[in-house]
């Protein structure tokens, strides 16, 4: 006689996440995130600390948490948003708009004229940090 097969369970653990305050003036950040696949740069919507509001404007750089891991992104925008699912931009690197607007906007020209990443432009013009 032959026993039925018997799955083991996974004990999934949930990440502790504490309460972060979230800021109250355009708590939604439009964040580029770069990715090693270039079909999955694109924006993407992260919420923003209170306690790093005053720091991310346009232009900053933010580490942001992407999939399982740990990725840099820059902030296009900051929105009015009622979204509350959303992952939480967990710190900013180097200064606060790091790079202008009309700097993006010429990346954006010079990418879709000759292809590529927006990421690989990017980090020519960034400095490293």
């Amino acid at each position: 006689m032959v026993t039925p097969l018997k799955l083991k369970r996974q004990q999934v653990k949930a990440k502790s996440r504490s309460f972060v305050e979230i800021a109250e003036e355009k708590p939604v950040a439009k964040v580029l995130v770069k990715t090693p696949v270039s079909y999955l740069e694109d924006i993407y919507d992260y919420l923003i600390p209170a306690e790093l509001s005053e720091s991310i404007v346009p232009g900053t750089v933010v580490k942001v948490d992407f999939g399982n891991s740990k990725t840099t992104g820059l902030v296009i925008d900051r929105i009015e948003s009622k979204k509350q699912k959303l992952k939480i931009i967990e710190e900013f690197i180097g200064w606060p708009g790091m790079v202008s607007l009309e700097v993006i906007s010429h990346l954006r020209k010079v990418q879709q004229r000759f292809g590529g990443s927006l990421w690989s432009l990017l980090d020519s013009y960034l400095p490293s940090v």
